[in-house]
């Protein structure tokens, strides 16, 4: 489900860098989206343990006919784009087809799921990669990489909670001295502060600005799903050494365990961000 979120953010940041008009039709269309959105949000607790999915195929069908409506739009107004939006219209509206396929998956035979799967999620990122090779070169770069910087901060603040929770565990119920916690607090602060610094110190407008070839920007746009994916997790996995230490978890993880998968989401993050 975070896959269809994040795929689904990264489609609407691009279209809107580049179409967006700004005027009650489209700010209507975008509330459709964002409804299909919470849709999908909602129905994740409920795919994990019931494996309930017609919540969050109904909203991401909901995400792609208002998504649909918008390329309509660029087709009729928009001169010279006409490829790039009738392309778009196929691919959505075919995908929708694709979105049975996706129910039909919970069918298949269990030696079948696996290979099956792999050919739906490529089929859903191939899309708008063929749809967008040609005409589509009107985004601003400045206002990419500020949209994706956003989504950055907003994701870290998954690091923040994971750093608080793991203080407050330790203030809690510790028998280390004070000094020992607070060394501990500034260095998990300095361990996300330094995420961020790594991330901003790149200019990735002037580097967009200058290389808006086609392969750039879809390596920008879905390599980011590994910088997401990667801070994100540091969060969870602060929170699984805090249980290690605890003791929470029967002691089937152990602490060099925990700390070797946190070692392992900061080079996921340190390589994508480096490629």
């Amino acid at each position: 489900m975070w896959r269809f979120l994040s795929f689904a953010w990264t489609s609407f940041t691009w279209f809107a860098s580049g179409y967006d008009p700004d005027d009650w039709f489209y700010r209507i269309s975008v509330m459709f989206q964002r409804f299909g959105s919470l849709m999908i949000a909602a129905n994740i607790h409920q795919f994990y343990e019931q494996g309930l999915t017609w919540i969050g195929v109904t909203g991401y069908a909901i995400m792609r006919l208002a998504s649909c409506s918008q390329w309509w739009r660029v087709y009729r107004q928009v001169p010279g784009h006409q490829k790039v939006a009738w392309r778009s219209m196929v691919g959505l509206l075919g995908l929708q087809a694709l979105q049975a396929l996706w129910i039909s998956w919970l069918f298949l035979p269990a030696a079948l799921q696996t290979p099956a799967l792999f050919l739906f999620i490529l089929a859903e990122l191939l899309m708008p990669v063929w749809a967008r090779s040609e005409q589509f070169d009107n985004w601003h770069p400045g206002h990419i990489a500020e949209r994706y910087g956003l989504l950055t901060i907003i994701v870290l603040g998954e690091g923040v909670v994971g750093v608080s929770n793991t203080i407050q565990y330790f203030l809690a119920n510790s028998s280390s001295a004070a000094r020992s916690i607070m060394f501990l607090g500034s260095s998990l602060v300095a361990l996300v502060f330094s995420l961020w610094w790594l991330y901003f110190i790149v200019p990735f407008d002037r580097i967009l600005n200058k290389e808006r070839r086609h392969h750039d920007s879809f390596l920008f746009g879905y390599g980011h799903f590994f910088i997401f994916a990667s801070i994100a997790g540091l969060g969870s996995m602060l929170n699984l050494v805090t249980e290690s230490v605890a003791g929470d978890n029967g002691n089937v993880i152990s602490q060099m365990y925990a700390m070797g998968v946190l070692s392992g989401m900061l080079s996921v993050f340190l390589l994508t961000l480096t490629i």
